[in-house]
């Protein structure tokens, strides 16, 4: 195999980055973005002109000092078994080599020390670990192709080698040797290392959100990944099948805070169908701990000629902006990210002819901010920016349309979730308002005063509408009476009400005095308030506490009432 390669010519070179890894990632973006720089500054120098660097011609391999974890391991197989079985669809065959001899082997163990052998070295294979390769050729009439997969440093790297049979003296017309380049030029262009591994990522973080499989860890940052996938890979390829876009929502609101309304949206995903997920932050590559809501279903598209089956997938996360408040208040304005996933599930290779039609739809994934990071292909020739001036292959044009349909939908719904949870962070924001009294109210730091204030008459009515309310008569009609009493003896039952709990009511008198509101506080049943009590089968061996102690306090007041109303007849 080696003699062969020596023998053929390097047709075609191509490096796509694996990104799955927090570190790897980095260093991927990392160098890029140092390159894309230093090309801005050869290009003002016209005497530097200096050749790109690749992952092959990189004269230091980074041999990992910490152990690569197992799911990373499993990923990167999953992807080299994957190319493989796409280019055995182009029609190559995996070439099988023998392992070296033992006395090779013993003779490599004998010129190198054991403290000289990396520790991701395979004495065994001959290679390391982390740079396993496979061959792969097809015979034609006019010579061999040589495909030679595997992986250098961060990247997944493939070489085409072409070997002509006019080396070796074999004998062919010319117009097997046209063909023969022909061919050679058409497996180059069916390569498509960057639409198959963009698939393929968003493939692996599909399955991660519908639940189906563990495959990466726990606590993987799934939402630092797509924003730095979607840096990398600022348009989807012209090949790809799958996509991926990112919007945001802008919240403004005086009355509540971001990070309360985003923890209730969090504790509504199931009213949603969604789950949560705890993203831990890797040290110098994540920033912090977050928590992100992930929802996955199935999407159907029917077409004119097929029906094609889509997974759709959502992921909503808070992003904090540091610096930016609302302009009528201090607060921070909340910021929400999402993620629409869309990927295909049949089909999954990338497609092989190109059919270009310019559309106005195709997202450029990318802030105004970020720069793109460079495609590093064909050796020796040039860097590239990709740069699509609006074009994009003809299935494209319907993915993005249902995409963008995708987007819609998902950013009305969780416009929903924003006004829903941020009616439920107002309700218990003024139910715990009311419950302090004023002499927790003056021990309160001064910075808490303004979610500490006394409760205004307004804020208690806007409180009323959000609670549900039962009159006494729905619990006994013997209790109708109480409430068609005259309105001055409502006003005499007041302090009445106020001398027997001295400490557990509070009263609200509207702005012209016509109006006054007493309420009063049960300790033991204050803080329920997420849910209603509903009436539950209270049986001796599962009695319901709550309806129990509600029913007891409702006994005292109306006993305090009829106290009142005995005291009038004197």
């Amino acid at each position: 195999l080696k003699l062969l390669k020596d023998s053929s010519r390097l047709f075609h070179y191509c490096a796509t980055p694996i990104l799955f890894s927090s570190q790897w990632r980095h260093r991927v973006v990392e160098k890029t973005t140092t390159q894309f720089k230093q090309d801005n500054k050869r290009s003002e120098s016209q005497d530097d002109r200096r050749k790109p660097t690749t992952p092959q011609d990189s004269p230091e391999i980074r041999i990992s000092t910490s152990q690569e974890e197992t799911w990373h391991i499993k990923l990167r197989d999953n992807f080299i078994k994957e190319y493989m079985s796409y280019l055995q669809n182009l029609g190559f065959k995996t070439v099988k080599v023998q392992q070296s001899s033992r006395k090779r082997l013993m003779r490599f163990i004998v010129i190198f020390r054991a403290s000289d052998i990396p520790s991701t070295y395979n004495i065994y294979t001959g290679e390391e670990t982390n740079l396993t390769s496979v061959s792969l050729q097809k015979t034609m009439t006019g010579g061999i192709l040589l495909m030679d997969i595997g992986y250098r440093e961060e990247y997944f790297c493939v070489k085409l080698f072409v070997f002509d049979y006019s080396q070796i003296s074999i004998n062919i017309n010319q117009q097997m040797k046209l063909l023969f380049v022909d061919e050679c030029q058409r497996y180059k262009d069916l390569i498509h290392v960057h639409s198959f591994a963009h698939d393929f990522h968003l493939r692996c973080i599909q399955r991660y959100i519908s639940g189906e499989e563990t495959i990466f860890h726990q606590g993987f940052h799934l939402t630092n990944f797509l924003t730095d996938f979607t840096q990398i890979y600022s348009y989807a390829p012209s090949f790809s099948r799958n996509c991926l876009q990112q919007e945001y929502v802008m919240l403004s609101d005086s009355h509540c805070i971001n990070d309360q309304v985003f923890e209730y949206m969090i504790k509504q995903m199931k009213q949603y169908e969604m789950r949560v997920v705890k993203m831990k932050a890797v040290v110098d590559y994540d920033n912090v701990d977050e928590y992100a809501l992930l929802r996955h279903h199935k999407l159907v598209n029917s077409g004119q000629k097929e029906t094609d089956d889509y997974d759709v997938g959502l992921i909503i996360t808070q992003e904090v902006v540091q610096g930016r408040t609302s302009p009528d208040t201090d607060r921070p304005i909340l910021r929400l990210k999402y993620f629409v996933l869309l990927t295909r599930r049949q089909d999954c290779f990338p497609l092989k002819n190109l059919e270009k039609r310019l559309v106005g739809i195709r997202p450029n994934r990318l802030l105004p901010t970020v720069q793109p990071v460079p495609v590093k292909q064909h050796i020796g020739v040039r860097q590239e920016i990709v740069d699509y001036l609006g074009y994009s292959n003809k299935h494209q044009a319907a993915i993005y349309e249902l995409l963008s349909r995708e987007m819609k939908s998902s950013c009305n719904e969780i416009k929903e979730m924003v006004e829903t949870s941020k009616s439920k962070c107002r309700r218990d924001l003024l139910w715990k308002r009311m419950l302090n009294n004023e002499e927790e109210q003056k021990k309160r730091r001064k910075t808490d005063l303004e979610d500490n204030r006394k409760l205004s008459y307004d804020e208690f009515q806007e409180l009323l509408k959000m609670v549900i309310r039962t009159p006494l008569s729905n619990e006994d009609v013997q209790l109708l009476p109480l409430s068609t009493m005259p309105v001055s003896w409502y006003r005499t039952l007041v302090p009445i009400l106020m001398s027997k709990y001295s400490n557990h009511y509070r009263c609200f008198t509207s702005t012209d005095g016509l109006n006054q509101c007493i309420v009063i506080i049960f300790q033991d049943l204050s803080k329920v308030i997420q849910e209603a009590i509903t009436e539950q089968d209270s049986i001796l061996t599962s009695p319901n506490f709550s309806t129990i102690s509600m029913y007891s306090h409702i006994e005292d007041f109306v006993n305090t009432c009829c106290f009142h109303l005995w005291s009038t007849l004197l």
